[in-house]
């Protein structure tokens, strides 16, 4: 898989360099924005572009709002209105996104956000109207750091309960009960992400037991539900796991890491249940691909 992975990337890596346009600014207003988040909206527009989707958090004063912009005309230019989801004096932040097709021509968006001390909120839309803000954890179940990924007409999130994973899914237009995916004792764990290749795998850091080093680890639904976590990396001190956006067909993971040189940017790739490091002349690429491809 290894080497044919290699092959299928070969000429994109050597050939063909993305190239970024001009800095803009997309929103209008003076006050700070931050804490964003951006995706395609996969419905596709009669000029053959998807638009894009955007959320940001709107900081004025001592308020903190939730917002989402949308490109038109096939993603050349942004509409000048921002959507307010938010609009009350609870701090907001953390904001995802997560966009799924439907057959009827529109696209089914769903937030996903912190709001106050440790809730979980969300919103979506199948059109222009997004639902009010409706909880989706609290309690004991609460948490930061939410990530969010779907597959055809079901969304799953992750996020930081206390140190802990929690992972829910929205089936049937409501959220599950959220499940802890690490043991009850196990609460060094961070920055969680998911994807789903179409069944849902989770990668995250954890804390090794006797350093500050952090090692990658996963887990994978399958039938019977959640394995046991497993790690992907553990030699060396690694960060920041985030599954590529282009490979939808196989899990392919990018991170920093101290292991071969001072945090450089490095690559796992997932078949015949284990973890393949990627060949040396894509680790080169992965700087560039990171900036572009990430999901």
């Amino acid at each position: 898989m290894k080497t044919l992975l290699a092959l299928l990337l070969l000429p994109t890596l050597l050939f063909s360099q993305p190239l970024w346009s001009p800095s803009q600014q997309i929103t209008s207003d003076s006050v700070d924005s931050f804490d964003h988040s951006l995706v395609e909206d996969v419905m596709q527009s009669s000029s053959g572009k998807d638009r894009e989707i955007f959320t940001y958090v709107q900081h004025t004063g001592n308020r903190s709002e939730i917002m989402v912009m949308q490109t038109d005309r096939g993603g050349v230019t942004w509409l000048p209105t921002p959507t307010r989801i938010t609009n009350d004096t609870i701090p907001d932040g953390s904001p995802v996104l997560a966009v799924w097709r439907l057959y009827n021509g529109k696209s089914r968006k769903m937030l996903v956000w912190k709001r106050g001390a440790d809730d979980l909120y969300y919103s979506s839309t199948q059109d222009s109207i997004w639902t009010a803000p409706a909880l989706l954890a609290t309690g004991i179940y609460g948490g930061e750091k939410p990530c969010i990924a779907n597959v055809d007409t079901n969304f799953g999130a992750v996020w930081v309960n206390r140190g802990r994973i929690l992972f829910s899914e929205f089936r049937n237009n409501n959220w599950s009960l959220p499940t802890s995916i690490t043991p009850p004792n196990d609460t060094m764990n961070f920055n969680p992400q998911i994807k789903y290749f179409p069944k849902p795998m989770i990668i995250w850091e954890r804390q090794k037991i006797s350093t500050t080093d952090r090692e990658i680890a996963f887990t994978i639904r399958n039938d019977t539900g959640w394995a046991a976590p497993d790690t992907a990396t553990t030699l060396g001190d690694n960060r920041n796991p985030r599954f590529l956006k282009f490979m939808n067909f196989m899990p392919l993971v990018s991170f920093e890491s101290n292991r071969w040189e001072p945090y450089g940017v490095f690559g796992f790739s997932y078949s015949n249940n284990r973890w393949e490091i990627l060949p040396k002349f894509m680790r080169r690429q992965l700087m560039l691909l990171s900036c572009c491809f990430l999901s």
